[in-house]
């Protein structure tokens, strides 16, 4: 597809349901690039929801206007002040604004052109959806940001791993937990666990796992499929925080206690959210 016909695509392939949340913060090079591969897809969801956790970059700022209108929906932009990572609060904001249904990215995964298109396909009552998503290098990355015009399949012959591989057919497990770069859920599903714990601020790294036993607990399967809801993500350093092993035992000790007491409700969460605006 054209990127400069964007606009006059047919209204039959707008998902009426679906809304895509992706989180964003100061990364405009990289949103440039899913923003790209977003006007190829082969389906679009009815909106497009920035939770922007604070970004202040000029640039990013231009960037949004100019999707704004080159975009066939709507793009809206949930912003709120920088008072470090505060994600789950920030997401749980941008739901608000969502459809029925909701598939979740980060500013930094490029998708495959059905991608939308799948999650929405392939959706299920009283599950959530975890596709797969190839961990792209250093090098790979730089490449990919350079390429233009944007195609990025032109990297695809030096790297083929099983989570770039579009199937004949999807394959899909039961597991206990997602990865919040790609997953994609019902809206009801969602504000019935409270959404992401407000409370998880500093990077701590485990609000999805929380999220996914949280909603597993509360009777929603967790899903993960092969060889349709494909993503790649672009490389960048970890934060300090994945390396530091008192912080992963703190977060399995809760995560743990979560598990083991059926707990499904944060006290923080989604509602507590949408007051605090």
């Amino acid at each position: 597809m054209e990127s400069i016909n964007i606009k006059k695509i047919n209204k039959t392939r707008i998902l009426d349901d679906v809304s895509l949340v992706i989180a964003v913060y100061n990364k405009p090079i990289y949103l440039e690039k899913v923003f790209d591969s977003l006007e190829k897809q082969s389906r679009f969801p009815a909106n497009v929801i920035l939770a922007d956790d604070g970004s202040s970059d000029a640039a990013l700022d231009a960037l949004i206007e100019q999707y704004k209108k080159r975009l066939p929906v709507p793009l809206i932009r949930v912003w709120h002040e920088d008072k470090g990572w505060r994600k789950p609060l920030c997401v749980n904001k941008a739901v608000h604004h969502a459809n029925d249904y909701i598939i979740f990215i980060d500013e930094d995964v490029i998708m495959h052109p059905r991608f939308i298109e799948n999650h929405w396909r392939y959706k299920k009552p009283d599950t959530a959806m975890y596709g797969t998503t190839a961990i792209l290098t250093p090098e790979m990355t730089e490449k990919l940001l350079n390429i233009k015009p944007f195609e990025d399949a032109l990297i695809d012959k030096k790297f083929k791993k099983r989570n770039t591989w579009y199937l004949p057919f999807p394959v899909s497990k039961n597991t206990n937990k997602f990865a919040g770069r790609n997953f994609s859920m019902y809206k009801k599903d969602f504000i019935a666990v409270n959404g992401y714990d407000n409370d998880l601020i500093g990077e701590v790294g485990w609000e999805d796992t929380d999220l996914s036993y949280r909603l597993k607990n509360n009777g929603v399967n967790i899903r993960r499929i092969f060889g349709r809801c494909l993503g790649k993500h672009l490389y960048h350093k970890l934060h300090p925080y994945f390396y530091t092993q008192k912080i992963e035992q703190e977060r399995d000790r809760l995560i743990k206690k979560r598990i083991e007491t059926g707990f499904t409700r944060v006290e923080n969460g989604y509602h507590e959210a949408l007051s605090n605006d």
